[in-house]
């Protein structure tokens, strides 16, 4: 059994998120599974302390698909990491899609929800959304656009909530 992880955040040091990530691999594992974790994006969290793109975290492999651990300052820059870091999540996949048994995605930004739920979708593999970060994110301001009550909140909170979590509850 294959398990991998999608992960938007930082590994294999972090915050308490990064430790629930840790310790679902190691119980596969403990289990005689396989799993591994795959950080698509950079994190720009924690670049001290994540200091390789690709390793083996007591026992857990993992890689930063992207090649870049720190979020680039550019604009644009972080934008090719993110799309880059994406179709190389999505090719380690079908890589694997004879072992791959499931996609645990940790993730709260819908474009990514829905980009792994197509390719999950694509390779008829189990998917499930771990939830435990939302709705946090959803009730801090994220900019001049995205207000606490704001309509591109309201919108985004009613997306995530009746797509999203109903597609997979």
């Amino acid at each position: 059994m294959s398990v991998c992880i999608l992960a938007q955040k930082p590994y294999p040091h972090g915050m308490a998120i990064t430790n629930r990530i840790h310790q679902i691999a190691k119980g596969i594992h403990e289990a005689g599974g396989e799993a591994f974790v795959l950080i698509p994006w950079p994190t720009g969290m924690i670049e001290e302390n994540n200091s390789e793109v690709r390793g083996v975290h007591e026992g857990v492999p993992f890689e930063y698909a992207s090649g870049v651990i720190g979020r680039p300052g550019s604009f644009l820059s972080r934008r090719w990491h993110g799309v880059k870091g994406s179709w190389r999540a999505a090719r380690a996949l079908f890589r694997r899609r004879k072992d791959l048994e499931g996609v645990i995605l940790i993730s709260d930004i819908l474009r990514q929800i829905v980009f792994f739920r197509l390719i999950t979708w694509l390779l008829r593999v189990p998917y499930i959304h771990e939830k435990g970060e939302f709705p946090g994110l959803w009730m801090h301001e994220q900019g001049p656009f995205q207000k606490k009550n704001g309509p591109v909140q309201r919108a985004y909170g009613w997306l995530f909530l009746h797509l999203s979590c109903k597609a997979f509850d």
